[in-house]
């Protein structure tokens, strides 16, 4: 609860040259499971459910030998578990690999008849996010790409089928891809990190899934990894973008219409890579875990409680209850202890 952080031992954890993790219950049991990515076999780590959070490998086979960078979990084929959507660079097309409940994996088949596994894109891929981007209730994959390949919008049929949407959308050397709604109009917008001196993008969404470029280019840095949520507490998403070489990381303000502006802060320049939002010391606001080539850093997040002046007639006093309507419709209920 106060945000400090042990190491807890892993036996074989440190055999894997990993590029990314995602946590999910993938074989029911009510624990979170792991997914991990590594140059060579990925792996699938099975909580214990005993509370200690220790993970046991499933040894299973037939990941492939892929140079994956980034996994996604969502319930892909809409079978009510956890699926994969694998990012895979060198060349290396992306794949989809979907759940049994118990937590194996299989490669989906494009085409069930001749057994063709999807291969989806043959990019050099660095990131990927899922999310209901075209408004029809299952899950499509917005896939950020580098080496100057157009980053790319996967739609989903339904089924876990992935077509290409034909949009090719920037040729930035994009590293990482957040989806939320950034611009308020209800569908899912995408804050893109793009590396090697190339500004971070915003990509606008129609609500069918067809973007076009905001039009603003925010930093020049080598930016590796971002997170969309609501930092400041004022309704809209905000992003947290990581950089490299020494770069400092950045805390972009959204005015609620979708236009960022940087904050001032400065958070750290130990050349860092991924990261995660979270409240990590319970105070009701988001913190971040940054991953860094040098050791990892957490920052917490000292935004100030919000104040409320409340002016009454002449017949309020200490023990009177106090209704405060807010503008999203919730109530504060506060006994009034005292008078000032």
């Amino acid at each position: 609860g106060a945000g400090t952080y042990t190491t807890a031992a892993q036996p074989g954890f440190s055999s894997y040259s990993s590029t990314d993790v995602a946590l999910g219950d993938l074989n029911g049991d009510g624990w979170p499971d792991a997914f991990v990515t590594n140059h060579g076999l990925n792996t699938v780590w099975i909580n214990t459910a005993d509370g200690t959070g220790t993970y046991t490998p499933t040894g299973q086979s037939g990941f492939g030998t892929y140079s994956s960078t980034a996994v996604a979990f969502g319930d892909i084929d809409g079978d009510g578990d956890l699926d994969a959507f694998v990012a895979n660079t060198n060349g290396q097309a992306n794949r989809v690999w979907v759940n049994d409940g118990t937590g194996a994996f299989a490669e989906m088949d494009q085409d069930p008849v001749t057994a063709g596994m999807q291969g989806l894109g043959s990019s050099d891929s660095t990131g990927v996010a899922l999310a209901d981007i075209d408004g029809d209730g299952d899950l499509d994959a917005f896939v950020a790409n580098t080496n100057g390949q157009a980053n790319r919008v996967w739609v989903n049929d339904g089924t876990g089928a992935f077509t290409d949407s034909g949009q090719s959308l920037g040729n930035s050397d994009s590293t990482d891809a957040a989806l939320s709604d950034i611009d308020g109009d209800g569908d899912l917008d995408a804050f893109v990190a793009n590396t090697n001196g190339q500004a971070n993008k915003v990509w606008l969404n129609d609500g069918s899934g067809v973007f076009t470029d905001s039009g603003q280019s925010l930093g020049n840095s080598d930016s590796e990894g971002v997170a969309l949520s609501d930092i400041d507490g004022d309704g809209d998403p905000d992003a947290f973008v990581t950089n490299s070489n020494g770069k400092s990381n950045k805390l972009w303000i959204n005015d609620g219409t979708g236009k960022f502006a940087e904050h001032s802060q400065g958070l750290g320049t130990s050349n860092s890579m991924g990261l995660a939002l979270g409240d990590v010391d319970g105070d009701g606001d988001l913190d971040a875990f940054v991953a860094n080539m040098s050791p990892n850093t957490v920052w917490l997040n000292q935004s100030p409680v919000p104040e409320i002046t409340i002016s009454g007639g002449g017949g309020v006093s200490p023990g009177c209850f106090i209704t405060t309507a807010l503008e999203n419709l919730d109530a504060v209920f506060r006994k009034l202890s005292s008078l000032f």
